[in-house]
């Protein structure tokens, strides 16, 4: 593992904290305005992702998005159902904003303005703006009056690539108040009854398909998965959030004190935006001792680390042999659902990952030095290190963060068919 992957596993850690530390404490919507109804448009459209692979890692996916009635301009944006706005950089933001510098990757504020401004804040980062009103398009789907934050500043967030931000997740969690893109794309009847999902599936690097990620709007993709489709209800609007039945080793029960069985078991966040999968801390180490060979690497109690008011009660990432053969599954709907060992390391564990920590201002650990260098796979130590990490946070209960590790393997679909009972399908991924 090398510093820029040590620091994106990090990064990755710190934004899946902050961002579900409100989870609890959702804001209210506003309903949107009142448009016509039209006929539905043809459906099912897709849009090939690009894989944003750094140091061999899958870290994100992004794809293009039209901004504008009256100038139009394609933007390319991480496609997040963790969130639910959409930001754009402005045409005042400028890079030492955290902006890029080109007038072409800006919107121009052409559109509607809505009189009010935004401000989000995504883990370590923060965005702030004002909110607009024009029409957006995607896979040739188009949502006049969509709403969404042109950006005055970017702080903490690295949007080149990509420039945007697509939130994916329920009105509900909506920061600007405006109706998400999708749910525009609902209420204005370009999709028909029986349309009212989108889906994913996620290439990997590793196995040369990171060339092949797609996302498909008004319905699924039959050819990019096999087998039949197990449909997880959400439990809660907001975001995409289901219920984690548990985490088990070898298709096995994990042993854990009785605390720790109640904490593995608990409702779970689908963020296609999140590249790691962040589990209760108990669940985390449950996991560490059932692979042979594991080593939990706990990070110091009472840490707040850039994460707004959250207080992280426990931390932990695990260092395990890089040639294990046990497989690490999800279990939804009673059924595991295994991650592939390719997707289970985050690469090898090095000096690197104790720098990253440090650096961060986040915690100085002799320990974690010591461990870092001891297992350096450059000295015949292979060692990897798992992108599962743990954690506990004051003020929200136990909560999943199934981020892109375990969707790569497993192709999502987002229903909101019947609106009082969405639901989150899984079925085998064959990205092609």
């Amino acid at each position: 593992m090398n510093l820029f992957s040590a620091l994106w596993l990090c990064f990755a850690l710190l934004v899946a904290i902050g961002k579900y530390q409100h989870e609890l404490d959702l804001p209210t919507c506003l309903t949107g305005v009142s448009l016509s109804k039209r006929q539905p448009d043809s459906v099912p459209a897709s849009e090939d992702l690009t894989d944003l692979v750094q140091s061999g890692q899958d870290e994100l996916y992004y794809g293009p998005v039209l901004v504008g009635a009256k100038t139009s301009k394609t933007f390319t944006c991480d496609f997040d159902t963790g969130s639910s706005d959409l930001d754009i950089p402005g045409p005042d933001c400028t890079p030492a904003n955290g902006c890029p510098e080109a007038q072409n990757l800006k919107y121009d504020n052409s559109g509607t303005s809505a009189g009010n401004s935004t401000s989000v804040t995504y883990g370590p980062g923060m965005v702030t703006g004002d909110n607009y009103i024009d029409t957006v398009c995607v896979a040739g789907l188009c949502a006049p009056n969509t709403g969404f934050v042109s950006l005055n500043m970017s702080s903490g967030i690295d949007q080149n690539p990509p420039t945007c931000l697509m939130g994916m997740g329920f009105p509900e969690i909506a920061q600007s108040g405006l109706p998400p893109f999708f749910n525009n794309l609902i209420n204005q009847g370009h999709l028909d009854d029986n349309s009212k999902e989108f889906s994913f599936c996620l290439g990997r690097a590793a196995s040369n398909t990171q060339g092949k990620s797609k996302l498909t709007l008004g319905g699924r993709d039959t050819n990019s998965f096999k087998g039949e489709v197990t449909e997880v209800p959400v439990t809660k609007r907001g975001y995409w959030k289901v219920q984690v039945d548990g985490m088990r080793v070898n298709n096995g029960t994990i042993l854990l004190p009785t605390i720790a069985e109640a904490l593995s078991k608990a409702d779970g966040a689908i963020d296609t935006g999140t590249t790691i999968i962040l589990a209760p801390y108990a669940a985390a180490q449950g996991i560490a001792a059932a692979i042979p060979g594991a080593i939990p690497i706990a990070l110091p109690l009472g840490l707040t680390g850039g994460v707004g008011n959250a207080m992280i009660l426990a931390n932990a990432v695990t260092a395990y042999p890089c040639n294990t053969d046990a497989t690490v599954s999800m279990v939804f709907n009673g059924k595991p659902f295994e991650i592939n060992p390719l997707d289970l390391s985050f690469g090898q564990l090095t000096g690197s990952i104790g720098q990253c920590f440090t650096s961060n201002g986040i915690f100085s650990s002799t320990i974690l030095k010591l461990l870092s260098s001891l297992f350096d796979g450059k000295k015949g130590f292979p060692y990897c290190v798992a992108s599962i990490a743990g954690a506990s946070i004051t003020g929200v209960q136990p909560f999943y963060v199934v981020g892109d590790t375990f969707l790569k393997n497993w192709y999502s679909i987002f229903n909101q068919d019947n609106p009082a009972a969405p639901y989150v399908g899984f079925a085998e991924a064959n990205c092609q």
